[in-house]
């Protein structure tokens, strides 16, 4: 088993599993276990890629008390760990097959980003989405500023990188498929896609991607974006105000 998740192969679907319950926190092994297994994926006969979690919450985002995580986002201004976020999203929204989320509770920052450049959503009504990275005087980076203004429009896009808001799956019909039991849904999803003609797929993906990759050009400097806020006097606030569980209070430095 990969760290932070199990990997399940069956009847031509590929099923990725966050295990780090309570809250499937990503940590920096989970987010390099997770490039290992993408890459794998690009290189496998799967027809289709289901992701899901275990527990009440698909993810609540970044594990802040992992050491190694701390250490790489401290490294150089943090640019690395921009590059090596940029490169897992773009290797999964890249992956020849089609993949599919399942989403229930919070799906929130690393975990939004992987839903959110899935190819498919499934989520009950109140699945909650969020990128908190503006509140912890972050630059929203990983190449998602684009792909969010392509998927859910430049309004909607604003209030979840702009305002921080958590909007629910129902605020978002055109983004997932809404339903009470969406594992099942994205299972039965899943196993469709891995019957169709996977040459046909493959190509349609391709081209879909093609056309999307115009918007990425303007992430070309999300490392830079990312270096300059978490070198700020915010930044740091932000991070002692949540381990000494109080209001930030921000200066604009």
């Amino acid at each position: 088993m990969p760290h932070g998740f199990d990997i399940i192969e069956a009847d031509g679907v590929t099923e990725l599993v966050l295990g780090r319950v309570p809250g499937n926190r990503v940590d920096l092994a989970t987010l390099d276990a997770l490039a290992q297994a993408i890459a794998d994926l690009a290189q496998s006969d799967a027809r289709a890629v289901l992701l899901r979690a275990k527990g009440p919450d698909f993810s609540q985002g970044a594990d802040l008390t992992d050491p190694d995580l701390a250490a790489l986002t401290r490294q150089d201004g943090g640019r690395e760990l921009a590059r090596r976020g940029q490169a897992l999203i773009d290797a999964w929204a890249d992956l020849p097959m089609p993949t599919v989320a399942c989403v229930r509770g919070w799906a929130v920052g690393a975990g939004a980003c992987l839903v959110m450049t899935a190819d498919f959503r499934f989520a009950t009504p109140a699945a909650r989405i969020r990128f908190p990275e503006v509140d912890r005087g972050m630059y929203l980076s990983w190449g998602m500023l684009p792909r969010l203004v392509a998927l859910v429009g430049p309004a909607q896009a604003r209030w979840l990188a702009l305002g921080g808001d958590a909007l629910t799956a129902d605020m978002l019909p055109g983004v997932f498929r809404l339903t009470g039991d969406p594992e099942h849904a994205a299972k039965e999803f899943a196993l469709q896609l891995a019957q169709t003609p996977p040459l046909a797929l493959r190509r349609i993906k391709q081209t879909l991607n093609a056309a999307a990759a115009v918007a990425q050009g303007v992430a070309a400097g999300d490392a830079e974006a990312f270096a300059a806020t978490v070198e700020s006097d915010d930044f740091a606030e932000a991070i002692s105000a949540f381990f000494e569980r109080r209001a930030p209070r921000f200066k604009g430095e």
